[in-house]
């Protein structure tokens, strides 16, 4: 839970009646008061006044205000043309900050406003007439400058005196970005990751990791999955998310393995776990072929080697099998894939 802590400009010093959790401050003069948070636990916070408000109140918040009446029952004021300045301090620079300043209803009968810049922007805080209830402002996601929030406060022309009744300083939560995230695919450990976006994944079911019977893609999805599982290297397209296993690895048609996909959602920021079941089907790349890569490709993993060269040659296709089916058809071989890897076989394998 994001830390908050509530300042109220109370007059005389004494524990808050009602809401405890709130700081009371009776000294306008300069002066530095620690901040707690709504337990009563240190912050590590401060608020400090740096330039003297002219006096200090009694007053009383309205029934049917932004603040009960027992919390908000004195304030700092300042005489015409008069500036305060005051800061927080011991913040956190890598954080944002909300802050909210409170005027409301005083004795005096007349309408009073005040200038309030937080960090370097301003707006006016109304103090209202009598029996009128005043007016909150806020500053939204302010950033400290060397851990400090600057606060001033400024009486303007035509009003007689400026009224603050008090102050809530909070962490700023920061909402779910939408924005894209320029993640590099990595490799750590026993895992890799992938980022992809929607255009680019292949979802024909039974293909890859963005198949249809598995998942539905969004822009910036995500997902990890093991490196070797059962002794089988797992190779996936970065931008297709297909998947190519080592068929000497994997063995005979009919082999299976079963491994983990986590995919990560960037729309409802939620993890999913999805058992992902690959069959071997029939067998490409024997041993002699393993032996002719080896020597012809540009070395690597077998099935790396092999999709290099494929494609290098010109050939076009989604899977292994598609790949091999186009450069064996280029190079003049028909019929089924099997039957064109004898026919190559036959004349280029001893």
């Amino acid at each position: 839970m994001a830390s908050i802590s509530r300042l109220n400009f109370r007059r005389p010093i004494d524990a808050d009646p009602v809401n405890g959790e709130w700081t009371g401050i009776a000294n306008q003069n300069a002066s530095v008061h620690a901040l707690n948070d709504d337990g009563g636990s240190p912050l590590g916070w401060n608020y400090e006044i740096l330039t003297a408000f002219s006096a200090r109140n009694g007053a009383t918040w309205y029934t049917g205000s932004l603040q009960p009446a027992e919390t908000m029952d004195a304030y700092f004021s300042l005489t015409t043309s008069a500036t305060a300045t005051s800061k927080f301090t011991g913040l956190d620079n890598a954080k944002t900050y909300n802050v909210s300043a409170f005027g409301y209803s005083n004795l005096s009968g007349q309408t009073l406003e005040c200038e309030v810049t937080c960090a370097g922007a301003a707006q006016t805080l109304i103090v209202n007439k009598s029996g009128i209830e005043g007016q909150q402002i806020d500053f939204s996601g302010v950033s400290p400058t060397a851990g400090e929030i600057s606060l001033d406060f400024e009486d303007l022309p035509g009003s007689s005196s400026s009224i603050l009744g008090g102050l809530i300083i909070e962490e700023a939560v920061p909402a779910a970005s939408t924005a894209s995230r320029n993640v590099t695919n990595v490799a750590a450990g026993a895992v890799q990751t992938f980022q992809v976006m929607e255009a680019g994944v292949n979802t024909t079911a039974g293909e890859g990791l963005g198949g249809s019977d598995l998942v539905v893609i969004e822009d910036n999805h995500q997902v990890t999955v093991p490196l070797v599982v059962s002794g089988v290297t797992i190779t996936i397209g970065a931008d297709t998310l297909n998947y190519q296993l080592d068929q000497t690895e994997m063995g005979l048609a009919g082999n299976s393995i079963t491994f983990d996909a986590v995919y990560y959602s960037p729309s409802t920021q939620q993890s999913s776990k999805i058992a992902v079941t690959v069959t071997a089907t029939a067998s490409v790349v024997s041993g002699s072929m393993t032996d002719w890569i080896e020597a012809n490709g540009a070395g690597g993993q077998v099935n790396d080697a092999w999709i290099t060269y494929m494609k290098g040659a010109g050939a076009s296709g989604k899977t292994f099998n598609d790949l091999m089916f186009s450069w064996l058809g280029g190079l003049g071989y028909t019929g089924s894939l099997s039957d064109r890897v004898a026919a190559w076989s036959k004349v280029n394998l001893n």
